[in-house]
């Protein structure tokens, strides 16, 4: 039997919630028995949840006592019927210390999976002390996260090969380079010093800062787009793709070192099989904003 691990959803609907799908694909994929927790839904449950005390309906807890309930219950149920050897806790910005404190205390090896390196890590490295291992998706800031946890690795970005592949050709998305992403300051400064002359680009993502900047002034070339649009098409349809989200790939390449670092915290072998995830509790929600 392989590894178990439990993978915690991040709770956002956007890019951190491929990054969970892709790391419980790629742990799947080599072999780990995965559980899958829909923590999202119970976030989701408890800070929507309101009560009438007599003057109208008024918030049930407060917001922070939402996320702990929502942490104690998903968390603690998955962990005490599934018991896996591996947590893993995608971004965590909801999950409290308490609750990692709780999990290494009951023999759980624990990973912080970051994904919000270099912009977050201020608030990440504040966590970083609390896990038996920390993930980054940006090494800028290793050093200072070594620190705080000796058992801090950097993996990559990777790509899943069953969604980004070449596809239908699409005049309406075509372009000679094409970037997913956020405009984040630093990228709007490199971008704006680039010689852009006779090449069709399109950004895509949430790139409302570069509105008055010179990116707004190319919008022939530059399609500033911060509304969802068709990824897989204009992946697809563009010379140069180049992705700024992280994704864990299947490809064994990839995954592997991931899965060679969980295997090796819980003293287990390399597995050559997969197995199949817990079953989620909560019915439907609503997707966070």
């Amino acid at each position: 039997m392989g590894l178990k691990v439990l993978v915690c959803h991040p709770g956002p609907q956007y890019s951190v919630a491929d990054v969970h799908s892709k790391i419980v694909k790629g742990l799947r994929d080599n072999g780990c028995e995965v559980g899958d927790l829909n923590l999202d839904r119970y976030l989701d449950f408890f800070c929507a949840s309101h009560v009438d005390r007599g003057n109208g309906l008024e918030r049930f807890v407060s917001y922070e006592d939402a996320c702990r309930m929502a942490c104690d219950y998903a968390i603690d149920h998955a962990c005490y019927t599934f018991w896996p050897d591996v947590v893993i806790i995608v971004s965590g910005f909801f999950v409290p210390p308490e609750k990692y404190r709780l999990l290494r205390a009951h023999g759980h090896h624990l990973v912080l999976w970051c994904t919000e390196s270099p912009y977050e890590d201020d608030r990440q490295l504040a966590m970083a002390q609390f896990a038996d291992t920390v993930i980054l998706n940006d090494p800028q800031n290793i050093n200072e996260f070594k620190q705080k946890n000796r058992r801090t690795f950097y993996i990559p970005h990777s790509y899943d090969p069953d969604i980004h592949h070449p596809g239908p050709f699409s005049q309406e998305h075509a372009s000679d380079f094409f970037f997913v992403g956020t405009g984040y300051p630093s990228r709007m400064e490199f971008f704006e010093n680039v010689d852009w002359d006779g090449i069709d680009v399109a950004l895509a993502g949430n790139w409302k800062e570069a509105a008055g900047t010179p990116l707004e002034e190319m919008a022939v070339l530059i399609r500033l787009n911060a509304r969802s649009v068709d990824f897989e098409e204009a992946f697809s349809d563009a010379e140069i793709p180049f992705q700024g989200a992280a994704l864990l790939s299947r490809d064994a390449a990839v995954s592997r070192p991931l899965v060679s670092i969980m295997y090796n915290a819980a003293g287990t072998p390399l597995p050559e099989t997969s197995a199949t995830a817990i079953p989620s509790r909560p019915s439907g929600r609503g997707k966070k904003s």
